[in-house]
């Protein structure tokens, strides 16, 4: 996966899902990591990585794919699991659908949910720079008190992923929504 110049590949081990800078190649480095529940040494596991996330098969006696958002490689989060059936062979996601092959069922197929997923503001000077995933239609809103909430749509956030806005007067809070 690459992010702006960098380019990153997933690499799952004994101490769960890594995420490995390998922009040079001679010179691969961690930038993060992310416990997977069912990783063992002695436990096959597969990794697909779509988009923002990796998928993760793993596990012989409670196999699960595990969805893990890596939208910032240096800090990988587990959004989501599901139980399979079988101990899991090879992903692959195609569209919102994994693809899981395993030696008893031969495939199972798992729709996969949008993962509204708001990263971590960030404040730089005069401005407030937001950035989020979960697929198309998604909207930012924003409401300056909780007890009663006010959302109310940002402007200029239908159909993007990120936006700038001035940041001034009182506290605010955002959330996403799929409507």
């Amino acid at each position: 996966m690459t992010r702006g110049t960098s380019v990153y590949a997933c690499v799952a081990t004994g101490a769960g899902l890594q995420v490995l800078d390998i922009t040079e190649p001679s010179k691969p480095r961690r930038v993060g990591g992310c416990p997977v529940s069912n990783l063992a040494l002695d436990a096959a596991f597969w990794i697909a990585v779509s988009g923002n996330y990796a998928y993760v098969c793993a596990g012989r006696f409670r196999p699960r794919l595990e969805v893990i958002d890596v939208s910032d490689p240096a800090r990988p989060v587990l959004v989501g699991t599901c139980e399979l059936s079988e101990t899991p062979g090879a992903v692959t996601i195609v569209g919102n659908y994994a693809y899981v092959t395993d030696a008893e069922w031969g495939l199972q197929i798992i729709r996969l949910r949008d993962v509204l997923t708001l990263n971590l503001p960030i404040l730089s000077g005069d401005k407030l720079t937001l950035s989020w995933s979960g697929g198309p239609g998604i909207k930012l809103q924003k409401t300056t008190i909780l007890s009663p909430a006010n959302w109310q749509d940002v402007t200029g956030s239908g159909g993007v992923s990120n936006i700038e806005l001035p940041r001034k007067g009182a506290a605010a809070f955002f959330r996403l929504i799929k409507p």
